[in-house]
């Protein structure tokens, strides 16, 4: 008999998430402020500075996918995915650009998760929407502003993503099925 395909996390990803985000509020605006390198209020830096080595590793894997081994077929997906290469070079060569500063952005913004400061030379959101654009290339002004529309997207998303299973209500087997009797016989 073949092995029944997992389309979820693990039961220790699951329990870390609702560790993290269960009624935690706090927690998930922090990391948006900290995300969009803005100011926290002391209960969101407290939340954030609190956050262990597994649950910052949990971020990262949300929000920096890579493939894996161990994904179910169907599953596997990365920051790259979403690029067509069929759009021709001159298309895809600012989408590349992109996809390489947001990386760099959000390995430099786990390194900050980790170490609780900046670095000298990290990519600032501000400076990418920095006016007046009159004199900026014309394709370093689009990888800017697209970057930063990238940055405020994934940030949303996943974070969103991730309150979402931390706040889910768990049922035990029994729950689910007798829900499900409930339902058939109506």
């Amino acid at each position: 008999m073949a092995e029944k395909r997992k389309l979820d996390r693990s039961e220790n990803e699951k329990g870390l998430i609702r560790a993290m985000f269960s009624d935690n509020e706090v927690l998930q605006r922090g990391l948006r402020q900290h995300f969009f390198q803005l100011p926290l209020s002391s209960d969101e830096e407290t939340a954030v500075r609190g956050l262990s080595d597994d649950q910052i590793e949990i971020l990262r894997r949300e929000m920096l996918p890579s493939i894996a081994d161990n994904r179910p077929v169907g599953m596997s997906s990365d920051v790259w995915t979403g690029l067509s290469a069929s759009d021709g070079v001159d298309a895809t060569y600012p989408r590349i650009l992109v996809r390489e500063n947001l990386i760099t952005y959000f390995e430099q913004r786990f390194r900050a998760l980790k170490t609780g400061a900046n670095q000298d030379g990290d990519l600032l959101m501000s400076t990418m929407v920095q006016r007046p654009f009159v004199g900026k290339e014309r394709l370093d002004l689009y990888v800017d502003i697209c970057t930063y529309l990238t940055i405020m997207a994934t940030t949303e998303l996943h974070l969103n993503t991730l309150w979402m299973l931390g706040n889910q209500d768990i049922k035990t087997d029994d729950e689910i099925m007798q829900s499900l009797q409930k339902d058939s016989s109506e």
